[in-house]
């Protein structure tokens, strides 16, 4: 064996090593926060959200990660939690609810782009919000991408940390939109 071979064989074997020790998905639980001001009485909501569409390997080198864990009842949950403590009910049934939330998250991605002595993780996402209470509806879309450069691999904190943070603020910024108020506020009086 040459020289040459045993330095592809060395360099190959780093490379599986490397890869085997990055995460393959990540755990979502966004921290939602509300503006606790605009408490409301007697009025129920409808909660729905639509998760990313499942992310699949097809760039050389890139690893596209999806949520180990239910991203829509992750996400309803904590908005539910939300809405409760500024005093709204909760329906399943969209013809019982005064307001119907409607949060489609289904271009999501979260990705890592290894290299030789660093990782980065990239995080884009749409929310696109769609809010009805008969006969109106009102529709907008926020978004958002973080980059994380970490020196090594990225490990699981990471790439759920930056994942969590990039929903929390899209939640956050659509939340406290004055559009989404204005819209909230005019209807729910």
């Amino acid at each position: 064996m040459n020289n040459d071979s045993k330095l592809f064989l060395i360099l190959l074997s780093i490379g599986l090593i490397s890869c085997s020790g990055r995460p393959t998905h990540y755990t979502i639980d966004p921290e939602v926060s509300f503006n606790q001001s605009n408490k409301v009485e007697n009025k129920t909501a409808m909660v729905e959200v639509i998760p990313p569409a499942s992310q699949v390997n097809s760039d050389q080198g890139k690893l596209s990660l999806n949520a180990d864990n239910d991203f829509a009842k992750s996400v309803k949950q904590g908005l539910i939690d939300g809405l409760i403590k500024s005093g709204y009910k909760i329906s399943s049934n969209k013809h019982f609810s005064d307001v119907v939330i409607r949060l489609n998250f289904s271009e999501f991605s979260v990705v890592i782009e290894p290299s030789a002595v660093s990782d980065e993780i990239i995080v884009k996402g749409n929310l696109a919000v769609e809010l009805t209470r008969k006969p109106k509806t009102f529709r907008k879309t926020f978004s958002r991408s973080q980059q994380l450069i970490v020196v090594g691999q990225a490990n699981d904190s990471e790439v759920t940390g930056l994942t969590n943070d990039v929903v929390g603020k899209l939640l956050a910024t659509a939340l406290t939109d004055d559009s989404v108020q204005d819209f909230i506020s005019q209807n729910m009086q």
